[in-house]
């Protein structure tokens, strides 16, 4: 996810971004968002660094890495890295953009043309990046309507996007407090919304009668 970040390290397996459908997606999100990406691997020591197309270079330097294995979250199973036979690298392909498991996608995404998936993929990124930036929460929203799973349609999936998108501006115009911003967030949806089921269209006209309130009582910044 193209990010605040100034430099991105990618801890990993020397033969990994020879495979990896991912890892040259983040590499090239990142250096077109001005990050400088440095790979490491640690088994060979090979050290591969990426400057942003036109950026200067006096900056780069070679240093020693300190790699320290990381902690595997506990569904770090052998079935999300081996995939049936029956599995087509455009499944895999389109489960990438969309950052889903390839067995997990559901029938109608697989309508979806390569440029449609390709473009709802950088908006969500975008909006997952604006998300935690301004309230610093993600989580909040996946069961809800920012999980493509639940899109009947990529237009659906853009209204569903749009929806976060005005409640985050009148959050951030409310206050500059990201946690404060989160509650809320968190408090709205989880009243408002069923898991699984898309945000209601007028979600964020009762986000803004809620802050209009808060304000009226002598909250907000």
């Amino acid at each position: 996810m193209p990010s605040a970040l100034n430099t991105l390290v990618v801890v990993v397996q020397a033969d990994l971004p020879e495979i990896c459908l991912l890892y040259e997606s983040v590499v090239q999100s990142h250096l077109a968002a001005g990050a400088v990406v440095i790979t490491v691997s640690p088994e060979t020591g090979a050290v591969h660094v990426q400057v942003p197309k036109g950026a200067p270079t006096e900056n780069v330097v070679k240093a020693n890495a300190l790699v320290v294995p990381r902690i595997r979250r506990s569904t770090a199973y052998s079935s999300y890295l081996l995939l049936g036979s029956e599995v087509s690298r455009k499944a895999v392909v389109r489960a990438a953009w969309l950052r889903l498991e390839p067995g997990q996608q559901a029938a109608g995404t697989l309508a979806w043309n390569t440029e449609e998936c390709a473009s709802l993929s950088e908006d969500r990124v975008r909006l997952e990046a604006e998300c935690r930036a301004t309230a610093a929460c993600w989580e909040a929203l996946l069961e809800h309507g920012v999980d493509p799973l639940s899109w009947p349609s990529p237009n659906e999936g853009r209204a569903q996007m749009a929806i976060v998108r005005k409640m985050l501006m009148t959050l951030r115009a409310f206050t500059v407090n990201p946690l404060l911003r989160r509650n809320l967030l968190y408090g709205i949806v989880g009243q408002d919304t069923k898991r699984g089921h898309p945000l209601p269209m007028e979600l964020p006209q009762k986000v803004e009668r809620i802050v209009a309130g808060l304000i009226a009582e002598g909250y907000g910044e």
